[in-house]
């Protein structure tokens, strides 16, 4: 188990020493940050050695907002299990912050928010509100990749016999950004300017760009689900406990958070999100927090492989527990929605001391 734990871990790492393209150089003030995304991953297994089923169903909601003034970010998650012949199992995680910028051309701010969980271990909510300072945004950098995928697309299919230059890169990527206010969503009038540009470039070859090219196009400017985005931010500040999960006195508690993201290239997104927090007096004892790390890698257009390691420190009754998650994902895209999943996952259980894997066939869904 050591020897597989160690290999999904050397994949995992591996992947993220990529040369990066300077996505995350990208930056456009008059475009807001937008992202958000709803998935939901159904599977049913069968066990004949007992004679009995289980189902699982996990939602995740996430949004992230940014505009020169203010900011936002929302998050939900959600994990059912159900099983024929023993109780079932629930948990749901879900919080937001509000953040307002002091200045639109610096990226300090102030925020505040609120985090809850419940889960059928536990018989109360956890409830916490917090406020404090921070530093940091994120940046849509999704103009810029779709336009080196274009390129990409172009030079593959010999349109073009080279790529632009940085420079005329950024002011495509300014056009397919512009495509809500400038060209009101026209699809036809945006493709007509940049072909006059990557024209005026002088790379496109004596073929030209016929009307096939013209739609392979068209099909990545319009393809909402693919995203990227750099950036990140820290925050410090102070929260108090409404209402504990645990069996703890609610107190005034110090609160950290840290989240990262970085698009290594079109094809590679990186994101780590992080937070801590603890009462006053025993913040070195037994300070609870999350660490998530996640790597998206679109191997092809049908074809993308998600990988994520998750740590968790939490008190249950009245005990602090380490929780390992590792997870490892080949996804097939079945249609613009709908998803096949391939999924194997090394969990560490703190009260058995011990490794667990599990695979999983699934269908997913994007509802967003």
């Amino acid at each position: 188990m050591k020897k597989t734990t160690m290999f999904v871990a050397l994949l995992f790492f591996c992947g993220i020493v990529v040369i990066a393209m300077p996505l995350c150089s990208y930056y456009y003030s008059g475009i807001n940050t937008d992202i958000s995304s709803l998935d939901t991953d159904f599977s049913l297994s069968y066990r004949g050695e007992t004679n009995s089923t289980a189902g699982k169903i996990n939602v995740d909601y996430t949004r992230l907002f940014n505009s020169l003034s203010f900011g936002f970010d929302v998050f939900l998650e959600s994990k059912i299990y159900a099983f024929a012949l023993n109780p079932s199992y629930f948990s749901i995680a879900t919080g937001g912050n509000f953040k307002y910028f002091f200045s639109p051309d610096k990226p300090f701010f102030g925020f505040a928010g609120i985090d809850g969980d419940l889960s059928s271990s536990n018989q109360k909510i956890g409830l916490n509100i917090k406020t404090g300072l921070g530093y940091g945004r994120f940046v849509d950098v999704t103009p810029l990749a779709k336009t080196a995928r274009i390129i990409t697309y172009l030079l593959e299919k010999e349109v073009i016999f080279e790529s632009p230059s940085e420079t005329e890169m950024i002011s495509l990527a300014y056009e397919i950004a512009n495509l809500p206010l400038t060209y009101h969503n026209s699809i036809t009038e945006l493709l007509g300017v940049l072909q006059e540009m990557i024209g005026r470039a002088n790379i496109v070859s004596d073929k030209g760009i016929q009307e096939d090219e013209i739609q392979g196009m068209k099909s990545i400017i319009e393809d909402k689900g693919f995203v990227r985005y750099c950036g990140g931010d820290i925050k410090l500040g102070i929260g108090y406990g409404l209402s504990n999960s645990t069996e703890e006195n609610n107190n005034f508690l110090f609160v950290l958070g840290f989240n990262y993201a970085f698009a290594a290239t079109p094809q590679i997104q990186i994101l780590t999100l992080s937070s801590m927090s603890s009462s006053f007096g025993n913040f070195f004892q037994n300070p609870q927090i999350k660490f998530a790390i996640d790597y998206d890698h679109i191997l092809s257009e049908k074809v993308e492989v998600i990988s994520s390691y998750c740590f968790s420190r939490k008190k249950s009754e009245n005990v602090l527990s380490n929780l390992h998650n590792i997870s490892l994902n080949l996804i097939w895209t079945l249609t613009e929605k709908m998803r096949l999943t391939l999924g194997m996952r090394f969990i560490y259980k703190p009260n058995e001391h011990e490794w667990i894997s599990e695979i999983d066939l699934f269908v997913g869904a994007d509802l967003l």
